[in-house]
């Protein structure tokens, strides 16, 4: 079935951005507070997904606190700290990809499993509220201050909308949302720019607004570029082909206009979790003007996810990675 999607543009005359919500732990709105801890749910489907303490699929209660995870069942019950989540995410799991899982990546601990999955066992397995299940675990770790949202001293943890993704950004950093695409209703693709820059304090003075985009399209400031798009075909989780690779140079050259890329991108695989992600270095120039780019892409095969910096030519542009590298450590990947 073909989704419906409208882009929403929150920029226009004079640059008036709009910011995202900003806080300890920001999130869309649509998320943040629609689940009190704890909470319960009924008939609920666990399976682990790989050998250890527990067997094959069972059916029970499974409950969500601020402590945790607890799941009782005829067979087998489990109780499980937050300190053990790493990663949770949205979607099949290996042996079962007709149906959508929550599935937990966790801590090494000998005998345990390493990940597990849960989800609505009502209607034979094919109940609706998985998605639900999601976004009360995301809430308990989110409280917990653990597993994705566990972020070093000085940083904060942000999310995009939609629970996609969780970066650890400094405190003294700004999300600005430039555009947001609703696919069903969710933001689910659009532009985010990462500055020390406060982007929407500057939209009263469209001049001023003007003046520090130019500074970030310069590169003469610090900045982290979060471009989240349609993956289309040819960038999955683990494979980035021909069509994946041209995708990413037509939103990269649609991202830079004026200028150009003056240089063929070699794309390097990068292990991140389960899945592959991708690093290039290039250059873009239009006149007397030249940058150097660092690009870091990932897709989760329904969205991907372009991580852009510049810096004038010669500088060190690896070095304005460092939020980055951190906050792909700590995804919520969906």
């Amino acid at each position: 079935m073909r989704r419906t999607a409208r882009v929403v543009a929150l920029f226009g005359i004079g640059l008036a951005f709009a910011s995202a919500v900003r806080g300890p732990l920001a999130q869309d709105d649509a998320a943040a507070g629609s689940i009190e801890l704890p909470i319960s749910f009924d008939k609920i489907w666990f399976r682990p997904g790989d050998s250890g303490l527990g067997g094959g699929k069972q059916s029970g209660v499974l409950t969500v606190s601020e402590q945790g995870l607890e799941f009782a069942a005829k067979k087998q019950s489990h109780v499980l700290s937050w300190s053990r989540v790493e990663m949770i995410s949205y979607g099949a799991m290996s042996g079962d990809t007709d149906t959508k899982w929550v599935v937990l990546a966790l801590n090494p601990v000998a005998g345990q499993w390493s990940y597990i999955g849960y989800r609505d066992g009502q209607k034979m397995g094919f109940g609706t509220g998985t998605p639900r299940i999601f976004e009360a675990i995301v809430e308990g770790s989110r409280h917990a201050g653990a597993g994705p949202f566990a972020v070093p001293s000085g940083f904060s943890a942000y999310i995009t909308p939609g629970l996609q993704f969780t970066l650890a950004l400094p405190d003294d950093w700004h999300a600005s949302v430039v555009a947001s695409t609703l696919v069903d209703g969710r933001p689910l693709w659009g532009t985010t720019i990462f500055s020390p820059l406060d982007l929407a304090a500057a939209r009263k003075d469209p001049a001023e607004a003007e003046r520090l985009m130019d500074r970030l399209d310069a590169g003469t400031e610090r900045a982290v570029f979060l471009d989240r798009f349609e993956a289309g075909g040819g960038f999955s989780c683990r494979r980035l082909g021909k069509g994946g690779r041209r995708r990413l140079v037509e939103k990269i050259n649609a991202a830079l206009r004026p200028l150009q890329l003056a240089s063929e991108l070699e794309w390097t695989p990068r292990p991140h979790r389960y899945c592959t992600a991708w690093n290039a270095n290039g250059r873009a120039v239009r006149k007397d003007t030249e940058i150097d780019l660092s690009f870091y892409a990932i897709s989760d095969g329904l969205t991907a996810y372009l991580f852009t910096t510049r810096r004038p030519a010669g500088g060190e542009v690896e070095t304005q990675f460092e939020p980055v590298s951190r906050s792909l450590r700590t995804a919520v990947a969906r």
